[in-house]
């Protein structure tokens, strides 16, 4: 949230300049790109269920002709998050066995960062990343398993997202603009359950 500089939304058809999924419409995100003397920022904020969220950045640029950009940022939310059996649930009220009252929290950190070199009017070169780490609590049973009356009635999920990605943009003459990209993308999730661990991880 931090390095977000402006959002833009386009309302209607937008799959010729978008790509097929803009059919209804398109919301697009601008982050900083670092311009001008290092700045600074940070801020914290605190809700319900004892959720909070912390966020600091900081970009700038070098003032020399051939600029190096630099937007870096990270930020961090916790939530102690709320039992998600109901009052009414069936098996409380026919005297079912009955997990005691637990919270399903989460807690997420990532952290983002670009930099780039403006080599000649119109050409510049970058690289940017992005890592995220979420891991949460879900509920996996309503009542106490006769059979495995030991078993964990909430499961932790884990999962992480790294992207990194090196790109050129070239200005070729006034009415034309080339930018070339090279991007790996790592998805690894895990599951803590009584009965596996399953990972998943995508490439």
């Amino acid at each position: 949230m931090a390095l977000i500089d402006h959002i833009e939304i386009i309302y209607g058809p937008q799959s010729s300049l978008y790509g097929a999924d803009a059919m209804g419409g398109v919301v697009q995100i601008f982050t900083k790109k670092g311009d001008g003397p290092l700045q600074f920022s940070a801020s914290t904020g605190y809700g319900s269920y004892g959720t909070s969220i912390s966020d600091i950045a900081l970009y700038g640029s070098t003032q020399e002709d051939q600029k190096i950009r630099y937007p870096l940022g990270a930020s961090q939310e916790t939530s102690q998050g709320f039992n998600a059996i109901a009052s009414n649930n069936f098996y409380k009220q026919n005297a079912f066995p009955y997990p005691a009252l637990q919270n399903t929290g989460y807690t997420k950190s990532s952290g983002t960062g670009q930099i780039s070199q403006e080599w000649d009017r119109g050409q510049e070169i970058g690289a940017q990343f992005l890592t995220s780490r979420l891991k949460n609590q879900a509920q996996i049973s309503d009542y106490i398993d006769d059979y495995n009356p030991n078993v964990p009635y909430i499961s932790t999920d884990a999962s992480n997202l790294n992207t990194f990605a090196a790109y050129s943009k070239n200005q070729i003459t006034d009415i034309w603009k080339s930018m070339v990209q090279i991007a790996q993308s790592e998805d690894l999730g895990q599951g803590n359950y009584y009965y596996s661990n399953p990972t998943i991880k995508t490439k």
